[in-house]
C-alpha cells in the first residue's frame, strides 16, 4: 500500500509498504515497478512487524506506474503481490467540479439522485471522479463541448456511505497514470431519510412561520379520566337511562287511566225532586215520567200534603 495514498501530487514524497503474511518470518523484501530494467528498489534484512518499505522522496512522472512487492524467506522469494497503481497528479491544469442545476442543495436526502459535472478546458480523453475518504474512483469518457470537455457523474439512490469529499481529474489514453491536478473539493452531505410511518405518526402542533402567528384553540384540552372508576360510572349511566324511561312511561299510563275512570264516575245531571224517570235502553223506545203534584196550604207557610191523586204518565217522544 502507499502512504499517504496512491494519488501522489507531483514533487511530493510517498512511501510504499510491503507486509509479509502473519508468521512468515520474512528476511527480505523487494519492491519494484513494472517495466523497470531491474528490481533496484530492494531492501534487505528484517523490518519491524515483518514489513518492508520503499521511500520515494520526490514523485516524478517516471515513478508513476504499477508496483509489486515480494518477501524473501531462507533464500526463496514469494509470488508477486497484487499490483499497486501509483498515480502522479498535477501533470496538467485542474478541471472544475460542480453540481448540475437542480441539485445545488448543501445536504441531499437519502434515496435522492445527485449529478456532479466535471468540466475542463483541456481536451482530455477521460475524466475521473474520486472520493477522498475511501479512494473510490469512477471513469468516464470526456465529451467534447466546443472548446471544453465535460462529463456528468450520476449518483442515484444515494446513501450515507456516499457522503464525503469529491474531486475530479483528467488524463489521456496514452498516459493513464499521469493525471491532471485535482479540482477544488466538493463536499456532499446526506440527510437520513425520515422513518415516521403512518403507524408511528403522531399529531404535532402547528408551527409558527416567521412573522405570522398561528391561531390557537382557547378551549382547554379535554381530559379523559382513566381507571376502573370511570368505566363503572359509565356502565351505571348506560343502565340507568333505560330504567328511568320505563318508569316514566308507567307513571304516564297510570295518570291517563285515572283520568279516564274519574270521567266515567261523574253524575250526568240532577233529577227534579219527586220525579222518577224511566229511561229506555233503546234510543227509539218510549220513556215514561211519573209526576207527583203537591199544593201549599193556605194561611200557613208550611206545605201540607194533598190527597194523593191518581198517577199520570206522560209519554215523551224523543225526536
Amino acid at each position: 500500500m502507499a502512504l499517504p495514498g496512491r494519488f501522489v501530487l507531483n514533487m511530493t514524497p510517498v512511501t510504499i509498504q510491503c507486509r509479509a503474511p502473519l508468521g512468515a518470518e520474512a528476511t527480505a523484501f523487494r519492491i519494484y515497478r513494472d517495466g523497470s530494467s531491474e528490481p533496484r528498489d530492494t531492501e534487505q534484512g528484517p523490518q519491524p512487524e515483518d514489513t518492508g518499505s520503499l521511500q520515494i522522496t520526490v514523485m516524478t512522472a517516471d515513478r508513476a506506474g504499477q508496483y509489486h512487492c515480494q518477501y524473501g524467506q531462507h533464500g526463496h522469494w514469494s509470488l508477486p503481490s497484487v499490483p499497486l497503481n501509483l498515480v502522479m497528479t498535477g501533470a496538467y491544469g485542474q478541471p472544475t467540479l460542480s453540481r448540475t442545476a437542480g441539485s445545488e442543495e448543501a445536504a441531499v436526502t437519502a434515496g435522492a439522485a445527485v449529478r456532479l459535472q466535471c468540466v475542463s478546458t483541456i481536451r482530455f480523453d477521460v475524466l475521473v471522479l474520486s472520493k477522498e475518504e475511501d479512494s473510490t474512483i469512477t471513469f468516464q469518457n470526456a465529451g467534447p463541448q466546443g472548446k471544453v470537455c465535460q462529463s456528468v457523474f450520476s449518483l442515484d439512490n444515494i446513501t450515507s456511505t456516499q457522503a464525503g469529499t469529491y474531486r475530479c481529474y483528467g488524463h489521456f489514453h496514452t498516459d493513464p497514470l499521469l493525471w491532471s491536478s485535482p479540482s477544488d473539493p466538493l463536499q456532499l452531505e446526506v440527510r437520513a431519510l425520515a422513518t415516521d410511518g403512518p403507524e408511528h405518526s403522531e399529531s404535532r402542533p402547528p408551527t409558527e412561520a416567521p412573522g405570522k402567528a398561528v391561531p390557537r384553540d382557547p378551549r382547554p384540552p379535554l381530559a379523559v379520566p382513566e381507571g376502573s372508576g370511570f368505566l363503572k360510572k359509565y356502565r351505571e349511566v348506560l343502565i340507568g337511562v333505560p330504567v328511568a324511561t320505563v318508569v316514566l312511561l308507567l307513571l304516564l299510563f297510570l295518570l291517563l287511566y285515572c283520568c279516564k275512570a274519574r270521567s266515567k264516575a261523574s253524575p250526568e245531571g240532577r233529577q227534579p225532586a219527586g220525579a222518577r224517570v224511566s229511561q229506555a235502553k233503546d234510543p227509539e223506545e218510549v220513556t215514561y215520567s211519573q209526576v207527583t203534584c203537591r199544593a201549599p196550604a193556605q194561611g200557613t207557610g208550611a206545605s201540607r200534603p194533598t190527597p194523593t191523586q191518581t198517577s199520570e204518565y206522560v209519554t215523551l217522544a224523543l225526536k
